[in-house]
């Protein structure tokens, strides 16, 4: 698909194109089990999902997972944590070189420009993690060749901050562990900041307590706390992401309207409350213009 194999999760129910996550992976790639799993629940929730191989076929070997410590890893003595460091560091780092901005950005560019293409009228998200929650931002930016509706960043790295984020002008959402060795809570605080000034783009930052690097897509579900912190991040994105649209004025400008409330009764994602439905017609609008809401017309 647009040039690249693509994995493609799609609900039982509907192949709907309305609503189209893409997952942008971390270093090692499309064929990692966890995030196939992940781009599956992602489609359960009524996504359209893909997960492109930005690389290649050239991700970081699958071997080396255990190495770059995940957070279900088991604790390593001394000696063994520096020979795994040196063995994840001569492959690593020979591998971000070749698959450097001036690489990757292109490729990127090029699949999403052709998505757009495809899909001009659909809703397209952009879901990274780690090597990817950078270039999902990338696609946020005022600059960028081609734009994304939104963005999650989970575990970003390689961010430059604050220049990175001061360009961004779509939606973004960030999940941070707070013992993230890539993107600290100093950092995630100062991204919130940068954020929260931006009048006309809506914004998040949510640092999760006791998750490491990783959490979001290599962590344990056994262990109940990378349960747990899994669970919220896969909540943060599914609330974040372009869910439904309206073309009226009023939605455009990010408020909450009366389409987007219909839509969401239609659709089953509101429920109208008894107390609510037995006032009289007359009695349910309220004075003045609707409250401005965070993530309007993102039901």
């Amino acid at each position: 698909m647009v040039g690249l194999p693509v994995y493609i999760a799609t609900n039982n129910t509907t192949t709907s194109t309305d609503k189209i996550i893409v997952v942008m992976t971390d270093v090692f790639g499309w064929e990692l089990k966890n995030i196939r799993l992940l781009a599956d629940e992602y489609a359960s929730n009524g996504f359209y999902v893909l997960v492109p191989d930005f690389f290649k076929g050239d991700p970081v070997p699958l071997e080396l997972e255990a190495k770059l410590a995940p957070p279900s890893a088991p604790k390593r003595n001394f000696f063994t944590a520096v020979s795994d460091t040196f063995s994840a560091a001569t492959t690593v780092g020979p591998w971000l070189i070749r698959h450097r901005e001036s690489v990757s950005k292109p490729i990127v560019d090029s699949f999403f420009i052709g998505l757009r293409q495809q899909y001009p009228s659909s809703k397209i998200g952009a879901v990274g993690f780690c090597w990817g929650g950078r270039y999902a931002i990338l696609l946020t930016h005022t600059d960028a060749k081609v734009q994304v509706d939104a963005a999650v960043a989970i575990h970003p790295s390689l961010l430059s901050i604050p220049s990175e984020i001061e360009k961004i002008a779509k939606p973004v959402s960030f999940a941070v562990g707070d013992k993230d060795q890539y993107m600290s809570v100093k950092q995630a605080d100062q991204t919130r900041l940068i954020l929260s000034k931006k009048t006309n783009v809506d914004g998040e930052v949510e640092v999760y307590p006791g998750m490491v690097h990783g959490f979001g897509c290599r962590g344990d579900l056994t262990i109940e706390e990378n349960k747990k912190g899994h669970d919220r991040a896969m909540k943060q994105t599914i609330d974040c992401a372009p869910l439904q649209s309206c073309s009226c004025p009023v939605g455009m400008k990010q408020y909450s309207c009366k389409h987007s409330g219909g839509l969401a009764i239609l659709f089953n994602l509101y429920q109208v409350s008894d107390k609510t439905r037995i006032q009289p017609l007359s009695k349910r609008k309220t004075k003045g213009r609707l409250k401005k809401v965070s993530k309007a017309l993102n039901l």
